[in-house]
């Protein structure tokens, strides 16, 4: 049996290196804005949570956590234009397997644009409940939720396009792509260790705009 169909006789419209190479570039790109909308997401939301206690430092991380979020919309823009190349790349290059995992978990897959326009909308409102004295940490505890959810889709489907061996048997359990299988053991590490990545990243945009104020 034949994994992949035949490939398109059309030929690509430049070598395969260059579409490598903007692939990583774009692609790494679009991981730095992913890991500062993560990390400041978090930030805002433990400043923004911890401002609650009558000390003498709850206005100074309140004061952060709305510097953070007036922050945040723009570094969404980044994360999603930042985003479009190296899939559009991915697809020029591995179109084949790409296009059968996305369908494989073909709702899910669908589901993300639902989630980002909730994830965006989320962060927008946590911003101006800061600016307006409300409580706001709620909208950034669901907006990050929804990061997250987002981030693991696109790891499946990374991962689930290395794994042709498992498509029949994901495409007879659920054919309009309701499943969102771990098809590697190792998915869930790679998966968390981005994540830690957020943190670090957080962190120096964090010293970065502290920097601008002095």
């Amino acid at each position: 049996m034949i994994a992949f169909p035949v490939v398109d006789p059309i030929p690509l419209p430049a070598p395969v290196w260059l579409f490598k190479v903007l692939h990583i570039l774009t692609l790494g790109l679009h991981f730095i804005a992913v890991e500062i909308l993560l990390g400041g997401l978090a930030a805002a939301l433990v400043l923004s949570w911890t401002s609650r206690r009558h000390d003498p430092a709850a206005a100074l991380r309140l004061n952060a956590s709305a510097a953070l979020a007036r922050r945040l919309p723009v570094v969404m823009t980044y994360v999603i234009n930042l985003g479009v190349p190296p899939l559009l790349f991915a697809q020029v290059l591995y179109g084949r397997a790409l296009y059968t995992s996305s369908i494989l978990i073909g709702a899910w897959w669908i589901a993300v644009i639902f989630l980002l326009i909730g994830c965006y909308w989320h962060i927008y409102r946590f911003a101006a409940r800061l600016e307006e004295s409300r409580r706001a940490w709620p909208m950034a505890l669901i907006s990050l939720g929804l990061a997250l959810v987002i981030s693991r889709i696109y790891s499946t489907n990374m991962t689930l396009m290395l794994h042709p061996e498992a498509w029949q048997k994901l495409y007879a359990a659920s054919a309009i792509g309701a499943q969102l299988p771990a098809v590697d053991p190792a998915l869930m590490r790679r998966w968390l260790f981005m994540l830690i990545g957020g943190l670090a990243a957080g962190g120096l945009w964090m010293i970065w705009l502290a920097g601008l104020k002095c």
